[in-house]
């Protein structure tokens, strides 16, 4: 499933494809026709974000956006995360009817990204994401952790200088008066101006908008500490900023989100929820909310579906919690 191929018919064996754009478009294509036209495997990708997509961001992401696009003008082609692929190897599903299999039903679709390959130091060790990093170096009492955001804290900028084609200024982000964050994301917008330099934060501009988070192992904001970090780059007028926000992060454990409830031709209903845990209890309640007592099924680990029977109450609500 992992195989990526030349068009020699040579393993990639690093999963990294090398060579010009023009050769990785082609790469990609050779193995992508292979499987369409012979037994139907799954084509995975898998990379290196650092190593392979982060030593040419802008390049690499346009030819696998590009990629993407033309494989999804054939027909019975889907991009699915390797659960939903799980999830079909176990319940497998004709093409026509794979367009309302559930793990295969996506809200939105994530580009690749092309500048936000992160590097994030731990005690046990370090990842390279191309995404942002977990808040805790993954382990199995660790792995079901998140950062969750909190009300609290300013932030301001200030345009300190402006010359002929360049800018500087300062950000003030200020935490919560009575909770110390162990993380922070901010964002503002700025006109006129490209920023080129920004000391100790991990930055990215889209156009005028720019958010930007920590960098380095001091990621935490005290209650009521005042940080302040400089920037500056480029202007082609006056330098103007706006819409400053702070957002002040906690780590607690992920809750588990109901994303499908189908009623099935027999009438059972069939029931999945985003991965949070190891375990699973799913609760029902009959009747009307809030008075409705709550009843708890058998806990279930390892997976995020249940078939559950038909209702002889309506109407009928379900939820879903972790289970120790």
């Amino acid at each position: 499933m992992w195989d990526i191929l030349d068009t020699n018919g040579q393993r990639v064996a690093t999963m990294d494809p090398s060579g010009t754009p023009e050769q990785l478009r082609e790469c990609l294509r050779h193995t992508f026709r292979m499987r369409y036209e012979g037994n139907r495997a799954p084509m995975g990708i898998f990379l290196h974000a650092m190593g392979w997509l982060g030593s040419d961001p802008v390049g690499r992401a346009a030819v696998l956006n590009e990629f993407i696009a033309w494989a999804r003008t054939h027909p019975d082609v889907w991009f699915v995360s390797l659960g939903a692929a799980a999830d079909f190897m176990r319940d497998p599903r004709p093409a026509a009817a794979a367009g309302d299999f559930p793990p295969f039903v996506t809200a939105v679709t994530a580009r690749i990204p092309t500048n936000e390959v992160q590097t994030r130091q731990y005690t046990e060790g370090y990842l390279r994401c191309c995404s942002e990093p977990p808040p805790r170096f993954p382990l199995p009492d660790t792995v079901y952790l998140h950062y969750a955001a909190f009300p609290g804290g300013t932030a301001t900028v200030q345009a300190l200088e402006q010359w002929t084609d360049g800018f500087k200024a300062r950000l003030t982000l200020t935490g919560a008066p009575d909770e110390a964050a162990e993380e922070w994301r901010a964002s503002f917008t700025l006109e006129g101006a490209h920023i080129t330099w920004f000391s100790d934060v991990h930055y990215v501009q889209d156009g005028a908008r720019v958010t930007l988070g920590p960098s380095g192992s001091a990621r935490g904001l005290d209650a009521g500490a005042v940080i302040t970090r400089e920037f500056g780059g480029t202007r082609t007028s006056g330098v103007v900023v706006a819409d400053a926000q702070i957002e002040l992060r906690r780590v607690e454990p992920i809750r588990p989100d109901v994303r499908w409830c189908q009623t099935l031709s027999d009438g059972q209903v069939r029931l999945e929820w985003t991965d949070a845990g190891y375990g699973y209890v799913v609760q029902t309640a009959a009747g009307n909310l809030p008075d409705a007592p709550w009843d708890d099924l058998p806990p279930i680990y390892g997976v995020t579906s249940r078939i559950l029977p038909t209702p002889t109450n309506t109407p009928v609500f379900f939820r879903v919690r972790t289970a120790p």
